[in-house]
């Protein structure tokens, strides 16, 4: 059986991070959820999955041990850490 997939957003703590878990089916939702959710439509772009760390703080949420950050180019900027995926896609 495949592992589900998560999504959570950068908050200011792993506390905070973590109550914004949701169950995605992939990158495309990741990327759904943040367009819904920002504030200006179209400010998040290229919304991609990029190096993983290992966080064992994780696994007890089914999450498994290690996070990929999710990034995002906005305001600027560009590859700026916006969550976390217990997945990548390639």
């Amino acid at each position: 059986m495949a592992q589900k997939k998560y999504f959570r957003y950068h908050r200011g703590g792993f506390e905070e991070s973590m109550k914004t878990m949701v169950e995605v089916n992939g990158l495309d939702d990741i990327r759904r959820i943040v367009e819904d959710d920002a504030l200006i439509k179209g400010y998040y772009k290229n919304i991609r999955i990029g190096d993983g760390l290992v966080d064992h703080r994780c696994a007890p949420f089914g999450w498994g041990d290690t996070s990929y950050y999710v990034l995002a180019d906005f305001g600027g900027y560009t590859g700026q850490c916006i969550g976390m995926a217990n997945f990548t896609e390639e």
